[in-house]
């Protein structure tokens, strides 16, 4: 997600619903019938909400980078080794020790012997060597499960903390901690100390920015997730225990959804697997507007799970 986008429903998050709070004349007198015991309902929503929020984002921001290096130390001494070949190199940074931060597209060959590629950005700490010029072989190690991330890494890496992205992912969540419950202190000492909790209602900020952050969270993993591309594990199965063939296109339409203005499309497909016997499946794919053209093709290049041949990405996907 852009920066733009993800700023722009930060502010109907955060700002807005406390601008319309505010700015409402008494907003708690509309529910002058309900009793104390309610309130201490909604006071049990709000807290829960902010816990399960404030739990997500130390998992985000803290936890999945102490369980990376935990993967890349797992994938060292049991992670498949595989040879490569580098296709492209580009120089993203040069760090104040003289590292070289490089994003590199490799070509190599799946558990099933076909070609795909992969992109990986590293830090060479040796960059005299030249080790990762184009053209140059190199070994990965994956993870044949492929049930975690980051799945590969490079073979004899040395995996290291970021310490100062660490500093201000700890920063970051102590921050939004604090402004939470300096949130609660503020509300009880403006709204809540004539009549303990009994400001609170539905659309109070204390209960409006957790529960629309976490729907968000939820639309977008559950729902735009599925639209754009479905389960990142699914995938990968494909692209690295899938066979490479030809599909003929029996039909393309498009569903009638649109994700930021490009149609979502639904193909199907028909093809014959390694057994020879002839297989019809079906998938949604958003199209870009510049692609339509992909479409009307009478086939498409397509990869399959042998184990699972329902299973199906374009080849386009697997290569990129």
């Amino acid at each position: 997600m852009s920066i733009f986008w993800s700023l722009y429903m930060l502010f109907f998050a955060v700002p807005f619903p406390m601008l319309i709070y505010y700015n409402t004349k008494n907003p708690h007198a509309r529910y002058p019938e309900v009793t104390d015991t309610f309130h201490y309902v909604l006071l049990c929503v709000s807290v829960l909400l902010w816990l399960y929020l404030i739990n997500w984002l130390f998992n985000f921001l803290i936890r999945k980078k102490f369980e990376a290096k935990k993967q890349i130390e797992k994938l060292m001494m049991k992670g498949t080794r595989v040879e490569s070949r580098v296709e492209k190199s580009v120089l993203l940074k040069t760090t104040k020790e003289g590292f070289n931060q490089l994003q590199l597209t490799f070509s190599l060959k799946n558990f099933e012997g076909e070609q795909i590629a992969e992109t990986l950005q590293i830090v060479d700490t040796k960059p005299y060597e030249r080790r990762y010029e184009q053209g140059n072989r190199i070994y990965l190690l994956i993870d044949p499960a492929l049930n975690s991330l980051p799945y590969l890494t490079l073979d004899g890496s040395k995996p290291k903390y970021d310490k100062e992205k660490i500093r201000l992912s700890v920063l970051i969540f102590v921050l939004i901690t604090a402004a939470a419950l300096g949130y609660y202190y503020y509300a009880w000492q403006t709204e809540g100390a004539s009549q303990h909790w009994n400001f609170l209602t539905y659309f109070h900020p204390l209960i409006f920015i957790p529960g629309f952050i976490i729907l968000v969270k939820v639309l977008l993993k559950n729902v735009l997730g599925r639209l754009l591309g479905g389960n990142v594990f699914k995938k990968l199965r494909i692209k690295y225990y899938g066979l490479r063939t030809m599909a003929t296109t029996i039909n393309a339409a498009q569903t009638g959804v649109y994700i930021n203005r490009q149609p979502q499309v639904k193909f199907e497909l028909e093809y014959s697997d390694a057994t020879g016997q002839i297989r019809r499946t079906s998938f949604k794919k958003v199209i870009s507007l510049l692609d339509m053209a992909t479409v009307k093709q009478p086939s498409m290049d397509i990869f399959y799970e042998k184990a699972n041949p329902e299973n199906i990405a374009l080849a386009s996907e697997i290569m990129n």
